[in-house]
């Protein structure tokens, strides 16, 4: 005598609990391939900074993070860097972030080296791989 045959409710519980199981490995799975592109996605995020951030290039440097940075490069060449290398400009420049060329790009607020990093870290959500 099957299950569902000897008692409706217990056929509900076991088709809903089939269901969830069935949607907590679809979800789990999901949730494996979104953090595999993310993780994906962070290996190979670089940036590059303007002449006015040299200790936070140095620190994401120190943390393991590609940044390039040197301070005799004019505001066109980071841009031009940028585009060619994928790399995402951090700069305290406004002007520079409002250039149309720009397409990746973040303003630093603060002046503070420290501050700064933790603005880069809570941006681009690299608290993990730290």
């Amino acid at each position: 005598m099957d299950l569902c045959e000897s008692s409706v409710s217990l056929c509900v519980i076991k088709r809903t609990l089939r269901t969830y199981t069935e949607l907590h490995r679809d979800y789990t799975e999901l949730h494996r391939e979104e953090e595999r592109d993310r993780m994906q996605m962070l290996s190979t995020l670089k940036f590059i900074a303007d002449v006015h951030l040299g200790k936070l290039a140095r620190n994401l440097r120190l943390l393991g993070f590609d940044t390039y940075f040197d301070r005799s490069i004019d505001d066109n060449e980071i841009i031009n860097i940028s585009l060619s290398e994928t790399r995402i400009i951090l700069t305290r420049d406004k002007q520079m972030l409002n250039n149309k060329r720009v397409t990746d790009g973040y303003g630093i607020r603060s002046s503070d080296p420290r501050e700064q990093i933790r603005e880069v870290v809570i941006r681009f959500d690299l608290r993990n791989n730290l």
